[in-house]
């Protein structure tokens, strides 16, 4: 009977351990899974303000266009064609390249989602585990 009474309470510690390392995974992850949450919230804040900002800009380039358009009828030069379309195109195009400037400095400003550092069993040192598959192989033969 004296050896049962030794292996309790390793037995009782170890299990004490491994319910702690999940307890603690599962907080880990939590936690990573929390931070994706707001980097997600803000990326999508992000979007939405370069798409409002995007919109505007399309906006101002009509209302500029069509100041544009008056202008050159007014001054008795034809809004349509020649030097007239070459102000409206380079306008848009001015815009346009903007418009691609400032939706790249948005994707830059958004944040890549934290990855975990668990595995996808949820072991912390799984990644550890496969490496030493390695040692062993070679040991084995």
């Amino acid at each position: 009977m004296g050896g049962f009474e030794s292996i309790i309470p390793t037995a009782i510690n170890a299990a004490t351990s491994v319910l702690q390392q999940n307890s603690s995974q599962n907080a880990a992850q939590a936690q990573v899974d929390a931070q994706n949450q707001a980097i997600t919230r803000q990326n999508q804040l992000l979007a939405a303000q370069q798409a409002q900002q995007d919109q505007q800009q399309q906006q101002l380039l009509a209302e500029n266009q069509a100041t544009a358009r008056a202008q050159a009828g007014a001054s008795g030069v034809g809004s349509d064609g020649g030097s007239a379309d070459a102000i409206l195109q380079g306008m848009a195009q001015r815009t346009a390249s903007n418009i691609g400037y400032n939706d790249q400095t948005t994707a830059l400003r958004m944040l890549a989602p934290k990855t975990s550092l668990l595995d996808e069993a949820g072991n912390a040192l799984g990644w550890a585990k496969n490496g030493l598959g390695v040692f062993t192989s070679f040991y084995d033969s």
